[in-house]
């Protein structure tokens, strides 16, 4: 998840001119802003607009980069590709409906982003193991989340 970002400072570490940050003062980053805070409002822009579709230029003009330095700049920060992560989020909010609600499957692939049912339930199936309705006829979470 995105624990690795939340409750940390957004003070920074390292002056936006210093040779230990990793990208370079003519960036087009404002300066004195720490790369941390960009990563926290990106996500967030992707907790609140999730049900959308989100465009990597989007979430690069966040941050004052171009597509391939945000690129660079997410996946160094999250861990994981831009797309993985929104992909993964939109996954847990799917199991988290799928557990707590009656929804239909292909409602809740709509209701979470997902233009494409069976890639949904494909994504899904990667993921937890099962496909959304074995899920719902588990009675246990007795599988890695």
């Amino acid at each position: 998840g995105n624990d690795r970002i939340k409750g940390r400072s957004c003070i920074p570490s390292v002056r936006p001119d210093s040779p230990s940050n990793i990208w370079k003062a003519n960036s087009g980053q404002p300066a004195g802003r720490p790369l941390l805070c960009y990563a926290k409002d990106v996500i967030k822009y992707i907790e609140n607009n999730y049900r959308n579709d989100i465009n990597i230029t989007t979430l690069a003009n966040i941050c004052h980069y171009n597509e391939y330095h945000f690129m660079r700049f997410f996946k160094k920060y999250t861990g994981k590709t831009c797309i993985q992560f929104i992909k993964n989020y939109r996954l847990e909010k799917a199991y988290n409906l799928l557990k707590n609600t009656d929804l239909p499957v292909t409602q809740i692939s709509f209701d979470v982003g997902f233009s494409n049912v069976s890639y949904f339930i494909r994504s899904f199936k990667e993921k937890y193991k099962v496909t959304p309705k074995e899920l719902r006829l588990r009675a246990d979470d007795s599988f890695n989340v």
